[in-house]
């Protein structure tokens, strides 16, 4: 008892009230008993085959539950993704504004018999983080528990998705707590963001209207419909246990997910995007922020030039210390972004400066060697890592798209005449331009 003593208030942080600290000592493992139970039949898999993507055991079970796992070092941690085949565009007539606070409110909800608070807490202690993201067409929960306790991950997954209520007064609490986060920052970048892509309502930047009386109820109704259909989804699993270990624990769960009337068809979403270009202004510390989009098909090719197209960028604009972000997205339609700031005195045609050179002049292209082995080598390295492989997993899955065979080879592939199309698409295409300045000074008396 001591001992306990001692670990607890070593590891507490002050409490405000006593309320709170006795909430604190009394989160305890034991808790979990009411999770959902394993159930005493073993389920066997329908099929049992390797995932070309991934390259771990992919199983599929009689209720539709698919599962994938790869085996690689990952020091005792257990790393999980439950992607659904469900996203913000399941809700036609939502706010413009609104989705982007669905995974805000996904922790509000009170599980079982606990708040959303105290259940967050509760896992939180037992060594299991669990997140939201809601995409256009798909979420997913992910985080990362201990190798050990997979048993436990299991049954709290299955506690977060079966066992959800109802809470308006934290639902509200959420959505204030939301609204006094937002910035002037998100204001204008939501603006600009609304100027390039008008009428689209699924903007990923949080705006003050996107709170409205009926996001509780539409995100609640959204988690439902995700949670209530795991035959489409996917559950991938990345740990440093041997795959036949992993099955072991599964098979008493599988018939704890619940399963609908399979996949969903494809849904489509009215994505515009105005030609020219589009300028705001705001105060703030000195600097510009670009956005550059243009219709691109989503294929291996343009993909990983993207990514040489990211260093060659990032290396060219290194005397403005400029951020670089290139992107080639398939949904709502397929097109490149590409994103680009800098602080201090820089204008616009100094941040395209580079971008025009790559379009055009062929002498700028004696780097590409250095750019490819730069790109080929940091893919290397990111696949050592797990979130590398949920990546994968979780693109093959929602927009069936090969982001990992042979990836080195294909980024050694890339050739100046790619580069060069897509620089031109860009520097023809939307153009978003966001200047920020201090405030005037006040005039001396």
């Amino acid at each position: 008892m001591n001992r306990f003593a001692k670990e607890v208030f070593a590891l507490t942080p002050a409490c405000d009230s006593i309320q709170e600290a006795v909430r604190i000592v009394n989160v305890n493992k034991a808790d979990t008993m009411f999770f959902p139970k394993p159930s005493k039949k073993k389920v066997k898999p329908l099929k049992t085959a390797q995932d070309f993507i991934t390259g771990g055991t992919f199983w599929t079970f009689d209720n539709g539950l698919n599962v994938i796992y790869r085996q690689m070092p990952t020091k005792g941690t257990l790393y999980y993704s439950m992607v659904f085949n469900c996203g913000a565009s399941d809700f036609r007539d939502a706010a413009p504004g609104e989705s982007a606070f669905y995974a805000d409110l996904f922790r509000c909800a009170p599980v079982g018999s606990r708040s959303g608070y105290d259940f967050q807490r509760l896992h939180e202690a037992c060594g299991i983080t669990m997140n939201c993201n809601v995409g256009l067409y798909d979420m997913s929960l992910f985080g990362e528990a201990s190798s050990s306790d997979l048993h436990l991950l299991l049954r709290t997954l299955l506690q977060a998705m079966n066992e959800r209520g109802d809470d308006p007064a934290a639902y509200a609490y959420a959505g204030e707590c939301s609204l006094l986060s937002l910035t002037e920052a998100d204001r204008d970048l939501a603006e600009l963001y609304n100027a390039l892509h008008p009428d689209y309502r699924y903007t990923p930047y949080r705006v003050r209207e996107g709170i409205t009386p009926d996001l509780a109820r539409h995100s609640g109704e959204l988690f439902e419909k995700a949670f209530s259909r795991c035959d489409d989804a996917v559950l991938v699993l990345i740990g440093d246990r041997p795959a036949a270990d992993v099955l072991r624990h599964l098979r008493h769960f599988v018939y704890s997910f619940r399963t609908g009337k399979g996949v969903k068809p494809m849904r489509t979403v009215a994505f515009t995007t105005v030609s020219g270009t589009v300028r705001r202004e705001m105060v703030g510390e000195r600097g510009i922020y670009m956005e550059l989009s243009a219709p691109m098909t989503y294929t291996a090719d343009n993909y990983f030039a993207a990514g040489v197209l990211e260093e060659a960028l990032t290396r060219l604009l290194s005397g403005y210390a400029a951020k670089v972000d290139v992107a080639l997205n398939p949904r709502p339609s397929e097109h490149i972004d590409l994103r680009i700031s800098a602080k201090g005195d820089v204008d616009e045609d100094g941040l395209l400066s580079a971008l025009r050179l790559l379009a055009k002049d062929d002498a700028v292209y004696e780097s590409l060697a250095d750019w490819r082995t730069i790109t080929a080598n940091r893919d290397a390295a990111a696949r050592l890592y797990p979130d590398y492989w949920m990546k994968a997993a979780r693109t093959r899955f929602t927009d069936s798209k090969d982001i990992a065979t042979k990836s080195g080879d294909k980024i050694k592939a890339v050739k100046a005449e790619k580069l060069k199309e897509l620089s031109q698409a860009l520097l023809y295409g939307a153009r978003a331009v966001l200047t920020s300045a201090p405030a005037a000074d006040s005039p001396v008396e």
